[in-house]
């Protein structure tokens, strides 16, 4: 299958506007696995170009009772270099499947980097408004080719 299908397809099927976060179809690393250098077996969910660790069974926790809705993310493409691209041209935005006709707006921080020894990836603060079940969309654009990612997570209500 086509990797570009195999990133949509978990899409196709949560994009009605009658999704109830109980029936969130998350996108799960298993579905779209990948391989980053140095991240031994974390689970990754992307393609070769982008790719970003999720939670392995969708469920985003946040940091916590005081910040549930907030957590980094990580994210890895092939060409990214922490030492040469410290702030990365990473931009995420969100839609809530339950309620597509409103607005709701994801806070983001502006993205930064960690790395170690022999790793390196993308790190953004996401802080969803309310929980339910979330279509994301992250673009990051490297030597001027763009890359565009889309998953699904179900926000947890505390």
């Amino acid at each position: 299958m086509h990797r570009l299908s195999r990133i949509l397809l978990p899409l196709a099927f949560a994009t009605g506007a009658a999704a109830a976060s109980a029936e969130c179809l998350v996108s799960r690393p298993e579905a779209s696995p990948v391989t980053v250098p140095g991240m031994g077996d974390a689970p990754w969910f992307g393609s070769e170009s982008l790719a970003v660790r999720l939670p392995a069974k969708g469920r985003w926790d946040g940091m916590g009772s005081a910040d549930p809705f907030r957590d980094k993310s990580s994210f890895w493409g092939p060409g990214y270099v922490a030492a040469s691209e410290p702030r990365p041209d990473l931009k995420i935005t969100g839609v809530k499947l339950e309620d597509e006709r409103t607005i709701h707006t994801l806070s983001v921080g502006r993205a930064t980097n960690a790395f170690g020894p022999a790793w390196q990836q993308m790190l953004v603060l996401v802080e969803f408004p309310s929980a339910g079940c979330w279509r994301v969309s992250a673009t990051y654009v490297n030597a001027g080719i763009r890359h565009v990612l889309a998953f699904v997570v179900d926000v947890a209500d505390r």
